[in-house]
């Protein structure tokens, strides 16, 4: 339990391990993008003004956000008590006024295959992976079923307890469906007829966000290279977007032909952190959509690029 648990908390990136950075973000049909800073949720308007829509609370960690058709915004969050040595979860749903409820209230034991991503079904995602010798597990959890495992060792699942409702690595769903995951170096995509097949390998070994395009490409954020790689579908890669020494992405979603980023920059593990919005236009130009600066509300919310003493903050 010990070693799964620091698999999920720990970017498993080359060099020094630190936890990792949100990499939730997601774009809405009227061109508004949502993303967190770990705890607080912004929205930036399409005139580039920043809205906080969803205030944060000390501890409670949001690493991961989905959306869906109606435009509300889904998201998890996680804490941690240090009385019970647990991991106290839950998700919640934020529609497009800002209301938020609790689609799943917190809990410290989440059920199988619960997580933010729902299909056309109804059906939620997991995506998790053990360390080595343990491979991937990929879990599905439908409305009135027992959740079933779709893609891993069965050994592997009988020996698995889900802890949080976020996936290790990135997810998205492409156009036609399909669900993709990110675990380490490989990326697997899950047709909707069932079909499993590594949809891109050989990235860095770290769990940053993907997205797929329109046209079924496949987008990947390098965050050690501070860059985003696009995959086409024949395998060629191209460099679409860098960061630079302060930026570096972590994550990425795709929405109506754009592809909108969130950067991370901390000038050193004493500085707060700040966060970058970014789109790439269908004309290969980007933008600067809106930077939150670091402040003294996000010091609670920091993270350790590299760990030292063998401290560490999720």
């Amino acid at each position: 339990m010990k070693l799964l648990l620091l698999a999920t908390l720990l970017c498993l990136s080359a060099g020094a391990a630190g936890a990792h950075p949100p990499r939730g973000i997601v774009a809405d049909g009227r061109g508004r993008v949502y993303f967190s800073d770990l705890e607080r949720i912004w929205r930036v308007e399409r005139d580039g003004r920043l809205t906080m829509m969803r205030p944060g609370v000390a501890g409670r960690h949001v690493h991961e956000l989905a959306i869906d058709r109606a435009g509300s915004v889904h998201g998890e969050e996680t804490s941690y008590d240090p009385a019970t040595r647990q991991w106290p979860s839950a998700i919640w749903k934020m529609n497009p006024a800002g209301r938020v409820s609790y689609v799943v209230p917190q809990t410290r034991s989440p059920a199988l295959g619960t997580g933010l991503w729902r299909d056309v079904r109804g059906c939620t995602y997991l995506a998790q992976q053990d360390p080595p010798p343990r491979g991937p597990l990929l879990f599905r959890r439908c409305p009135r079923q027992a959740p079933e495992l779709l893609f891993g060792d069965r050994a592997d699942a009988r020996a698995f307890r889900q802890i949080l409702f976020s996936n290790l690595g990135g997810t998205a769903i492409g156009p036609d469906g399909s669900f993709y995951f990110r675990h380490g170096a490989t990326v697997r995509r899950r047709f909707a007829n069932g079909r499993i097949a590594v949809a891109a390998t050989g990235l860095p070994v770290e769990n940053f966000g993907i997205a797929v395009g329109g046209d079924g490409a496949l987008y990947a954020a390098e965050h050690a290279a501070r860059r985003v790689v696009r995959i086409g579908t024949d395998g060629a890669r191209k460099v679409v977007a860098t960061g630079s020494v302060f930026w570096a992405p972590t994550g990425v979603t795709y929405r109506s032909g754009a592809l909108y980023i969130l950067e991370a920059g901390q000038r050193d593990a004493r500085a707060d952190p700040a966060f970058r919005v970014r789109k790439l236009g269908a004309d290969g130009k980007i933008q600067t959509l809106a930077t939150l600066p670091p402040g003294r509300r996000q010091r609670q919310a920091t993270w350790l690029w590299t760990t030292s003493s063998g401290s560490r903050r999720t």
